[in-house]
């Protein structure tokens, strides 16, 4: 699960280096999404499985499902719209 955050976290941070490049833009969301998604979001159910006892691992599992649907929902609403935030590079 490190592993993918590690790398989810790092091509988000090359993002903000593509610019107005959409070819550079693509390949490195691309890269973070084959690279560190499925670590995050298959690690719920291995999580759940290991710390949970079996009847409480369902909950589990569609709880920390939901968080992550939330957490995206979240950073949606939140961030502001292209063009506010200026970068100095």
């Amino acid at each position: 699960m490190l592993a993918g955050a590690g790398t989810v976290m790092v091509f988000s941070w090359l993002r903000l280096l593509a610019g107005t490049d959409f070819e550079v833009l693509f390949v490195f969301q691309s890269l973070a999404s084959v690279g560190g998604q499925p670590f995050i979001f298959n690690g719920i159910s291995k999580l759940s499985g290991e710390w949970f006892p079996r009847q409480e691992q369902a909950l589990a599992n569609g709880i920390g499902t939901m968080g992550q649907i939330l957490g995206m929902i979240l950073a949606l609403v939140t961030v502001p719209p292209n063009g506010a935030i200026t970068l100095v590079c």
